[in-house]
């Protein structure tokens, strides 16, 4: 926690969180598992309740472990794991009671060396996207101890939690893209998935502009919900209105990543998912703070979300334009000679 740049005020309650995240950290893997698992055969209203039922939940026992049993941070950590639980048992009893299309048997769950390579090429992207996360929380973290101090890292994590309200949606809608476009594909239907695409970009980035007007409209209001500290509230104000510059141009990243993934482009997927947050944004985050200080950690993010929606733009278009040669590629011929041109992105 000191590598991420925890400081002695934030340690003890960091620790005291940590230890009950990890202990029941089982329960957070087996769900998005099993989510990803549900997504895939077609049923997204499914994850999505296990994903609202979670979150309720999560709501609800907060202020009940950390304030009605005097728990504290503790007590915030165990109503996480506990919500995670009960989302990840709920999604396992689908599958138990055979609801799903993938059965949960002894005799299935045999390893396959070729599906588990497969896995694991098209699934490094989003790997390497959750690592360089946490690898980019540690820059991010570092750099606001030494130009912000505690309070900087407690706003840090509050306009997090806001960001998310946009980000998390956007991400919702690249899962929802994805069986659609490996359906359409394997069925070579290249023009459905060039307007499943247009239209998941649309509300992607309508999505993302209109999160950012509500924000900017009323940010006092938003960040007054976490805590009504004077000196909170005025440099929260400064950071959420630079960091959410960037929102509306995520959704082109999140939708391309998505694409490729879906389309078995191991290399391209790859590289969109360490686009922002690994090969924009730590450069950023070593170097405009040093010209800037304390706002050039904020700046960073737009500046990385704009970097990553350039790259995106780039690589959308040139996939884009082979599947809009033909609209409808019934034909063998011209099946053939789209997929050809995709073997070369």
């Amino acid at each position: 926690m000191k590598v991420f740049g925890a400081t002695a005020g934030i340690l003890p309650y960091a620790r005291e969180y940590l230890e009950v995240i990890i202990a029941g950290g089982i329960f957070f893997v087996f769900g998005v598992a099993v989510q990803n698992i549900v997504r895939a055969e077609g049923n997204a209203r499914l994850a999505m309740n296990a994903m609202l039922v979670g979150g309720c939940l999560n709501i609800l026992l907060d202020p009940l472990f950390m304030f009605g049993f005097g728990m504290g941070v503790r007590g915030a950590a165990i109503a996480t794991v506990l919500s995670q639980a009960v989302a990840s048992v709920w999604l396992l009893l689908y599958y138990l009671k055979g609801k799903g299309a993938v059965p949960f048997r002894s005799e299935t769950l045999k390893p396959d060396p070729e599906i588990i390579k497969e896995i694991g090429a098209i699934g490094t992207g989003s790997f390497v996207m959750e690592c360089s996360s946490s690898v980019m929380m540690i820059f991010v973290y570092n750099a606001l101890a030494i130009y912000g101090g505690d309070v900087a890292i407690a706003v840090f994590g509050v306009v997090m939690k806001i960001n998310s309200f946009i980000f998390l949606p956007l991400l919702g809608m690249g899962f929802g893209l994805q069986p659609i476009v490996g359906f359409n594909y394997g069925a070579k239907r290249y023009g459905r998935i060039a307007e499943a695409v247009k239209l998941s970009l649309v509300a992607a980035t309508t999505f993302g502009l209109l999160g950012m007007l509500i924000i900017y409209l009323f940010t006092e209001q938003i960040l007054g919900l976490f805590s009504t500290d004077p000196q909170y509230l005025e440099l929260g104000k400064n950071a959420i209105m630079i960091i959410v510059l960037g929102t509306p141009l995520i959704g082109l990243n999140v939708v391309t990543s998505t694409l490729f993934q879906a389309l078995g482009k191991a290399k391209p997927a790859f590289l969109l998912s360490i686009s922002r947050q690994l090969l924009f944004l730590i450069p950023a985050i070593i170097i405009l703070p040093r010209l800037y200080d304390l706002p050039g950690v904020w700046a960073a993010f737009p500046v990385s979300d704009f970097l990553a929606f350039m790259l995106s733009g780039f690589l959308l278009f040139r996939v884009y334009r082979i599947f809009k040669e033909r609209k409808e590629a019934s034909k063998i011929g011209a099946g053939s000679e789209i997929a050809d041109k995709m073997s070369h992105i």
